[in-house]
């Protein structure tokens, strides 16, 4: 139990410590999208606006479209655009306008497809209306990436096999040969094209309406040939739900279907096409579960599709006597679906947590999730739609004297990076730890992700372990361990200047004095400062005569007292550190052996300087030694 007296801002300080940052939420867009019966809903996004279309039972079931404005839902172009009422709609964009295909009762059933035209706020026909050979059910619509509509679809005129057609000019034309890709009737289509792939997913019947006579199958479109073959057949049967996506940064295509195991319980596989016939990788240790059974209803209840490279599947998930939508993503750290949290609450202030709901449907346009699902109300089943977007919070990257990084917030997945340039982050191997310990200076980068969001710390530099230890030969000063990739600038350490054009890791001085060099990082945020070091240069006049002179500083090592011995007359003598700084001054008389008091110098390092009275410098190191 806590403490009475314990501090409220301590006991909401340790709250928050314990949570996960939401990078974000769940939203609905207004109320419902019609007060009215609608049916057949499906959504897409185009520059951040979510439209959707309907069959509008207050426009006698003709198709309509509306679009979130921001506040309120509202009609794209005229309400009920079709001549009749419609069946099996769809809705597809090529990211500018948006498209609708349907069955178009007024053309007996067959297949129209149309196209939001801004300038004239009227949506006009692709192609003539009613283009197929006979009536159609179970379609699947796309604009590819080149913007060529594409549909999928049972083709009453071949016994409802599986056809595919494409807007091409200005004439719609099969993709293949005109008999049916399936070998029988299908009830589910589902379509994905992806530069010169292209590939149709089906639900087959072969024996009836009932399991275990829906088969699932794949196609795949090979332009070479001109013909369809089939890439998977025969490893469920009963599946009743399917679609088939691109991830965009790879080569083949994946699978999602449900499993069926009764009307109440199914789970959701998915499966990455591996390029042969028939080979195919399982996607997680295991599936999601509890999709809802939807095979009488035409409408594509289960949705496959990628954020930030992560398998993304939207569906109605059954419980109990009632379903709702959900959201499931593949975890690959753990290799297991996560369900997302937050809808289950929003969907069921709509009707979704008590009565049964019907048609579904989920999108994914840039990175944004949108679901359309209908829920039933008092006297009629309207939809509502809602969203996920990710908005990152951006974490902090934190560096401590144990020259260990560390991340704030807490999020599910780490991943540290060394970052050369703005377009160049490499990641650390095994570096996906809250906390990461650097061992040389650089740039370093963080990436977070909780669920599919993810986000990017600001780069840190850290700069710690620069050698700025120098040497002296030959009067040239070198720093002993050169860094890669920093910079270089000597200072005169008496005027604290910087030397022009002295920017490498030597450095020769033209005149006696006190140096320093500074190490910089090539960002230049980082700089570590070296110590001054006293050069005092000579020419062959002073070497003559140091020779000549006999100079010795006995004893070397000293502790309390250093004995000068020289030849030749000195004005006077002086000591100092190897940083360069004067420590004793010394005025001396001409004799032979001088006796100096280094008893209160710290121990160390240090050099003696005599000027002679011909002008010149003579230098001689010496040590000076602690207690013993």
């Amino acid at each position: 139990m806590m403490k009475k007296n314990t501090p409220i801002r301590l006991i909401l300080v340790l709250l928050l410590s314990c949570l996960k940052p939401a990078l974000a939420q769940w939203k609905q867009l207004g109320a419902a999208i019609e007060s009215g019966p609608i049916s057949f809903t499906e959504i897409v996004t185009i520059r951040d606006t979510a439209y959707v279309a309907f069959k509008d039972a207050n426009n006698n079931d003709r198709l309509s479209v509306k679009k979130w404005n921001g506040m309120n839902w509202v009609n794209v172009g005229p309400a009920g655009i079709s001549e009749s009422f419609v069946d099996y709609v769809q809705l597809a964009t090529d990211g500018i306008s948006p498209y609708v295909a349907f069955q178009d009762a007024s053309r007996g059933n067959r297949l129209s497809v149309m196209k939001f035209d801004a300038d004239s706020n009227k949506w006009i026909s692709i192609g003539p209306r009613g283009f197929t050979n006979s009536t159609v059910a179970h379609l699947d619509f796309i604009i590819s990436k080149q913007g060529i509509p594409m549909v999928s679809f049972h083709d009453g005129a071949i016994g409802g096999k599986a056809a595919v057609m494409v807007y091409e000019g200005q004439s719609w034309n099969f993709l293949g040969v005109n008999n049916g890709i399936s070998t029988n009737s299908v009830e589910k289509t589902a379509i994905t094209q992806k530069d010169s792939m292209v590939f149709v997913a089906t639900i087959t019947t072969k024996n009836g309406l009932a399991c275990p006579s829906f088969v699932l199958e794949v196609f795949e479109f090979k332009y070479r040939t001109g013909s369809w073959t089939t890439v998977y057949s025969g490893f469920d049967n009963c599946a009743n739900e399917v679609d088939i996506a691109f991830n965009e940064t790879e080569a083949f295509p994946y699978l999602v279907y449900r499993k069926h195991e009764s009307f109440t319980v199914g789970k959701g596989m998915v499966l990455k096409y591996k390029g042969t016939n028939n080979q195919w990788d399982t996607i997680g240790q295991e599936p999601f579960s509890s999709i809802a059974y939807g095979y009488n209803i035409p409408a594509n209840q289960l949705n496959l599709d990628f954020v930030n490279n992560t398998p993304v599947v939207m569906y109605r998930e059954a419980v109990n006597t009632y379903n709702r939508p959900a959201v499931s993503y593949y975890d690959e750290a753990s290799n297991s679906w996560k369900k997302m949290t937050g809808l289950d609450s929003l969907s069921a202030l709509n009707g979704a947590g008590n009565n049964p709901s019907t048609y579904f449907h989920g999108s994914i346009q840039d990175g944004k999730i949108s679901l359309v699902h209908q829920a039933p109300q008092v006297n009629y089943t309207t939809a509502f739609v809602y969203q996920f977007a990710c908005q990152p919070e951006q974490p902090l990257i934190l560096f401590n004297d144990t020259n260990t990084l560390s991340s704030t917030p807490n999020f599910e997945h780490y991943q540290w990076y060394t970052i050369y340039n703005s377009n160049s982050w490499v990641p650390i191997a095994g570096a996906t730890q809250p906390k990461y310990t650097i061992t040389q200076s650089g740039v370093y980068g963080l990436e977070v992700k909780t669920a599919f969001c993810i986000a990017k710390a600001e780069p840190k530099e850290i700069c710690f372990g620069y050698d700025t230890s120098t040497q002296v030969v030959n009067n040239e000063i070198q720093v002993i361990n050169t860094p890669e990739e920093v910079t270089y600038e000597w200072f005169d350490c008496q005027s604290n200047q910087k030397i022009a054009n002295a920017q490498g890791p030597t450095f020769q001085p033209t005149t006696s004095g006190s140096y320093r060099v500074e190490i910089l990082s090539l960002q230049g945020k980082c700089r570590r400062i070296g110590s001054c070091i006293p050069i005092q240069l000579t020419d062959p006049t002073s070497l003559d005569e140091l020779e000549l002179s006999g100079i010795q500083v006995f004893p070397n090592p000293a502790h309390e007292q250093l004995n000068i011995q020289y030849k030749g007359e000195i004005d006077n003598l002086s000591i100092w550190n190897i940083n360069g700084k004067l420590i004793q001054q010394h005025d001396i008389q001409t004799q032979q052996i001088h006796q100096l008091d280094i008893s209160r110098i710290e121990p160390g390092c240090y050099l003696i300087q005599l000027k002679t009275k011909t002008g010149h410098t003579l230098t001689k190191k010496f040590i000076k030694t602690a207690l013993k």
